[in-house]
């Protein structure tokens, strides 16, 4: 069994520069990513949870070489993305796609679906017959509930669900090992997003996928990933199995996410007396709090969670969590 994880992100950082508005001011810095570290094995799904604002979407763009790092690693198949030249990375970047969260803005609204989903086709396997290149965008159309013809329709002529549809057909077209989904349902009707989650669960099975599947609803991640970590402002807070996280959180921000959940025949009294009821938003990742960047949210903080930033403790199997409580 190779024991090498498919990827591999180690001590992630991603800090962007704001310019100031005044000579005399000093920059300001938004912390984006601050020490992001986790794996993903080959077959996996690893769900990345967390409010807007907590860095996810910087970590799958990160990933991708889609914007450049400040500093960490990045290791896909034993190999550090982030060393290779760009040529060379090319070859990796077959085997790593993406689906994106707004189906509209990232599909170019001037080509036909057809052309959409050949255009990986037509950059990795150019030298392949155009017939030939044809009729597999029709297959992959008809792969992900289209039909072959809508090939010619242009991106605007399509439902939401539709066009997401085209952006995972584009995503799977070169045969790739791994998919960075972000809020791949997140802008979808509750009925569309069931079936585009059956989706990508049988696209796993038949391509033999692995997925780090970003998302801000816990609910939704539940019946997608074996494993989950939850992100809050650039940091990973606490990582554990699937089933795990959601019966046993021990981070009190994974606590008010499932909390978050909707509950059906539920009182809503009894709600509120939860264990973890937390207040607020996310702070600015210009200025984050000291210590636990979670204390000023939390109900249970202690004088130590305003000055020390929490150790990584082992729960379990798998289960860790930076929290003092522990």
């Amino acid at each position: 069994m190779n024991e090498t994880p498919l990827l591999k992100v180690d001590d992630l950082v991603k800090h962007f520069s704001l310019r100031s508005g005044s000579l005399f001011e000093k920059a300001k810095r938004v912390r984006a990513v601050d020490g992001v570290s986790f794996h993903l094995d080959e077959g996996e799904t690893l769900g990345l949870v967390g409010e807007s604002g907590s860095g996810k979407s910087t970590v799958a763009r990160l990933i991708l070489r889609l914007i450049s790092h400040t500093s960490g690693s990045v290791d896909f198949r034993g190999e550090n993305l982030f060393d290779l030249p760009l040529a060379e990375f090319k070859k990796f970047r077959r085997e790593m796609q993406m689906i994106f969260q707004d189906s509209m803005s990232s599909l170019n609204p001037r080509y036909t679906a057809g052309e959409i989903v050949g255009e990986p086709l037509k950059i990795y396997e150019g030298r392949s017959p155009k017939a030939e290149r044809e009729e597999k965008v029709r297959d992959l159309l008809e792969q992900v509930g289209l039909d072959g013809s809508y090939a010619t329709r242009f991106p605007h002529e399509f439902s939401g669900g539709q066009r997401q549809r085209l952006g995972i057909a584009r995503a799977i077209a070169v045969n790739p090992k791994l998919i960075v989904a972000d809020e791949p349902v997140s802008a979808l009707d509750v009925s569309v997003q069931s079936q585009v989650l059956n989706l990508l669960q049988d696209l796993k099975e038949s391509y033999g996928l692995s997925y780090l599947f970003i998302a801000h609803d816990l609910a939704v991640v539940k019946h997608m990933s074996q494993r989950v970590a939850v992100m809050y402002l650039g940091r990973i807070v606490e990582t554990a199995p699937s089933r795990e996280i959601y019966e046993n959180p021990a981070h009190p921000y994974t606590q008010m996410l499932i909390q978050a959940i909707p509950k059906a025949n539920v009182d809503f009294a009894a709600r509120k007396e939860d264990r973890g009821a937390v207040i607020g938003d996310i702070p600015s990742p210009i200025n984050p709090p000291p210590g636990c960047p979670f204390h000023k949210r939390c109900k249970y903080k202690m004088a130590i969670c305003e000055q020390e930033y929490p150790e990584y403790r082992r729960l379990g199997p798998g289960h860790v969590a930076a929290c003092h409580l522990l």
